[in-house]
This record gives C-alpha cells, sequence and structure tokens, in this order.
C-alpha cells in the first residue's frame, strides 16, 4: 500500500501531469476492483458451462474478419461483447443500428437448420456535442444500448421449434481528456423456448427456462501523441501528428449468473495496437493489430484469438485472423478467418463533398458530416470437415 501511496504522488508533484492525476487513481481504484467483481460472490452461487452456450458465440462480422476479437470493438455492437466499448463510441456518435441483412448459417457443413441472429440500438450524447464545458480537451458521454442475440433451431422430426435468446440492456459512460475511458454494465435476460412433437399430429410439449446474467467491462487508451504533448499543454489544442499511435487494453467479466449454475461465465482480456498516417485531415492508410484471451470461470482451457485489420482512406478495409481452440474442442482446431469491410463516411471524407456544400445547409452538412452506412463482410476457413468451415458473417450498420 505504501507504494501506491508513493507512486501517486508522483501524479501530484507535477503540473503539468495534472490531466493524468485523477485517471491514475480512478484506473487504479477500477483495476484493484474489477478482477474480483463477480456477481456469484455476492449471491453465493457457483457458474458452471453447461447451458446457454450460445452466449459465447460471436455474430459480429468486424470482429470474426479479425479472429473472432469482439471486445476490441468500439461500436454500436460492443454493447454484445464489451459494454464499455459504446461509452467510447458515443464520444463523437448519437445514435446507431445494426442490423443483419441475412441471419448467419450456423454450423453450416452440419446442418441447415441453425440460425445466429443479433441486432442493436444504441444512443448517447456527449458534452462536445451538446456544447457544454469550457474545456476543450475534455468530453465526457452517456450511453444506453439495447441488443438482441438469438440461435434459431429449425424444424426436425422430433423438435419441432427451438429458440435461445439473450435481451442486453446496456448503460455506458465514457471519458476522454488526454487518455480515454469507457465503462459498461449490462443486464442480460436469457431464455430459452423448446416445443416438441413426437408425431407430425402428435400432441406437443412446450419447456422453457430463464435466467438473468451480467457484463461489466473497461476500455482503455492511450493516445501516445497526446502523452507526448502533455508536456507542453499549449500544443495540445493543435491538430493531431500525421502519425498516430494508440495502444488499447480491454477487461471483461462476461456472463456473470444470478441464475444459479446455469451460465457460462468468462473472462476476457484483449489488447490492441491502432496506427494510422493522416493527410490533409483525412486518414491514408491505417492499421490495426489485436490479441484476445478468454478464460472460462472454472478453467477448462482458454481460448486464444488475434487478427489484424488493414485500412486505406477510412473506405476500405481488409481482415485476417485466426483463432485456436480450447482443450473442450467446441469449435473445432484452428479456424482462419477472412474479412472485408466498406464505409460510406470514409469515401464521403476523401471525395470532400461537404466542401463543395453551400454553407448555408447547415442540417444537410451536418448530417452528410456525420452520416456513416457500413457494410461488413466474413467468412470462417480452415478445414472442410470442420463444423464452422465456410460460416458467413453479414451486418450493415447506419450511425449518426
Amino acid at each position: 500500500m505504501a507504494r501506491i501511496v508513493r507512486l501517486l504522488s508522483i501524479f501530484t508533484t507535477d503540473r503539468r501531469l495534472n490531466g493524468f492525476r485523477l485517471w491514475a487513481k480512478l484506473l487504479l481504484i477500477v483495476a484493484m476492483i474489477l478482477p474480483f467483481w463477480s456477481p456469484q460472490a455476492r449471491c453465493q452461487q457457483k457458474v458452471g458451462t453447461a447451458a446457454s452456450p450460445f452466449l459465447n458465440l460471436v455474430n459480429s462480422a468486424r470482429a470474426n474478419g479479425m479472429g473472432a476479437c469482439a471486445i476490441d470493438l468500439v461500436n454500436e455492437e460492443s454493447a454484445l461483447y464489451n459494454p464499455g466499448g459504446v461509452g467510447l463510441f458515443h464520444l463523437n456518435r448519437t445514435i446507431a443500428v445494426a442490423w443483419p441483412p441475412q441471419s448467419t448459417k450456423w454450423l453450416p457443413t452440419h446442418t441447415d437448420d441453425l440460425h445466429l441472429n443479433s441486432y442493436t440500438l444504441s444512443a448517447g450524447m456527449s458534452s462536445q456535442r451538446l456544447h457544454w464545458g469550457k474545456n476543450p480537451l475534455l468530453n465526457v458521454s452517456l450511453a444506453f444500448a439495447f441488443s438482441r442475440l438469438e440461435l434459431n433451431f429449425g424444424t426436425g422430426a422430433i423438435v419441432s421449434h427451438a429458440r435461445d435468446r439473450a435481451d442486453c440492456y446496456t448503460v455506458a459512460i465514457g471519458a476522454d481528456y488526454l487518455i480515454r475511458v469507457g465503462i459498461g454494465y449490462t443486464y442480460k435476460r436469457i431464455t430459452e423456448d423448446v416445443t416438441e412433437s413426437w408425431y407430425p399430429e402428435g400432441p406437443s410439449y412446450s419447456s422453457s427456462f430463464a435466467a438473468n446474467g451480467e457484463d461489466v467491462g473497461i476500455t482503455v487508451e492511450l493516445p501516445l501523441w497526446r502523452v507526448w504533448r502533455s508536456k507542453h499543454p499549449q500544443k495540445l489544442l493543435e491538430p493531431p501528428p500525421a502519425m498516430q499511435i494508440t495502444p488499447r487494453y480491454t477487461y471483461v467479466v462476461a456472463n456473470g449468473a444470478q441464475g444459479g449454475e446455469m451460465l457460462p461465465q468468462r473472462y476476457h482480456k484483449g489488447l490492441s495496437l491502432h496506427a494510422k498516417y493522416v493527410k490533409t485531415g483525412c486518414s491514408v492508410v491505417d492499421m490495426t493489430l489485436v490479441g484476445e484471451i478468454e478464460k472460462p470461470h472454472l478453467d477448462e482451457g482458454k481460448l486464444l484469438k488475434g487478427g489484424v485489420e488493414l485500412g486505406l482512406l477510412e473506405v476500405c478495409y481488409l481482415r485476417l485472423g485466426k483463432f485456436k481452440d480450447d482443450p473442450l474442442g467446441s469449435y473445432g482446431a484452428d479456424v482462419n478467418t477472412l474479412g472485408l469491410g466498406f464505409s460510406l463516411n470514409g469515401l464521403i471524407k476523401y471525395t470532400r463533398i461537404i466542401e463543395h456544400m453551400r454553407s448555408s445547409r447547415v442540417r444537410l452538412r451536418w448530417l452528410v458530416a456525420n452520416l456513416d452506412v457500413r457494410f461488413d463482410y466474413a467468412r470462417y476457413g480452415g478445414e472442410p470437415n470442420q463444423a464452422l468451415y465456410d460460416t458467413k458473417f453479414y451486418k450493415l450498420t447506419v450511425s449518426l
């Protein structure tokens, strides 16, 4: 404890680092509490991994293109995988909707009856968008999101209908002051409905299951150029440099259960490095390297994931990745991933359409500058005999 006090005293003796003083204390408190956070500690219940395995499935086209590294996402889909990312996303976005043009056929080499669906809706507001505060370097956001993950089973000889569904309600906050921090909480309502019929004209039997779960996550971004300029505060208001490098760390406790031994609780740790080159205010090329470790609560194995994303002019993206299965073999062997993406907002910036619009059309100029329509695609590779081989993902996102 004495070492911690001495460490904090460093931040209080240098006025040039006043911006980091509060952050250091807050992050230290969160880092000490979060690893021990668990609903089981409060309700004295043990969590197993037998039921609701669909909660571990990733239905994000962007994440699956990068080896299924979902917790690194900072967009509206973060509500399903990392609630802290929602707070960061709404530092400069007001509303977003993600909907798949079609459902994902799950385990396509084994069956045609499994379909994985998900959609999200998020809304938030930041102090800069409301023009609150006098400090141009400080931006704070508050965001809410609703998301749904659903796995539908088709009609068979015995089971006529089955569906697993998780409704997620997320609240998150984000803060941007030299460094960026997002903290979020998600409450999950998990249901399972099954209708069985032994004969086409015979009697039916219905059963259902319900449980509650919780996710909590934190994401920290450290723009290195801001840290460097903090030694000369007057330079912080100048335009960002051409080369920008930002590491990001994420920690998530997923599926903490209130419903007994029913939910597969997991711990996720992710580290990524984002670098981009900017010229005349537009990104020319950017690259993201990301890695993730997913560790089950009962230590029966861990899942390793990694990927890379290459972007050109913030318009088109190429993604590659791989994830290695845990010893249980629930996903098969090594799985290679490929993904593509397209952003309308990047195209608008590159073509500079807004500069040719009349300045009197204020609302139209704002809409064009902030509207983004994004399409993402991903595909699982590997061996043709693997269960996940040739699984395809599609996602369409509209945000302002």
